[in-house]
Order: structure tokens, then C-alpha cells, then sequence
């Protein structure tokens, strides 16, 4: 899981490689743990991927976009200037 840029302050991108075909669910959170946002949800091929995310709307910050399968989970903390 990689989000760039990092601080960032319109439009981030989101990337990440999946082994294999899985359920997935990619959120951001804040840091109190409310979901602010889904960004995918539900069954995905093998293979990379790479999501736009404009983040114009929420306010400056500290957030955490997560990445959940069925093989685990992984969380990058994202600043939002």
C-alpha cells in the first residue's frame, strides 16, 4: 500500500498489488477512528492497482487510509495540509 504525496493537499494517489483475487475494502479514516470514506469495495483480479482520491474536501489533518482482504490488513497514515 502506497500513498503519494505525502503531506498532500488536493488529489492523492492510492496504489497497491494483490497476489491474488481477494475481497478487498480500501477506507480513509480519521484519527478517531470514524470512516470518513469507501474508496473500493468487493472482489478484485490479481494484479496492481492505482486510485485518485480528491481530498479537497476533507479538512487539514491527520487520516488513515486502509487496506483490508482476506488475508489481512494494511494502514498508511496520511497528512493532509
Amino acid at each position: 500500500l502506497t500513498v503519494s504525496p505525502n503531506p498532500a493537499k488536493d488529489v492523492i494517489s492510492i496504489s497497491y498489488d494483490l497476489p491474488a483475487a481477494f475481497d478487498v475494502t480500501l477506507s480513509v479514516y480519521n484519527t478517531s477512528g470514524q470512516l470518513m470514506d469507501i474508496l473500493e469495495e468487493g472482489k478484485v483480479s490479481q494484479g496492481q492497482y492505482s486510485n485518485r482520491y480528491d481530498i479537497s474536501g476533507l479538512i487539514p489533518g491527520v487520516y488513515f487510509i486502509n487496506l483490508k482482504s482476506s488475508t489481512g490488513s494494511e494502514t498508511k497514515k496520511l497528512i493532509i495540509r
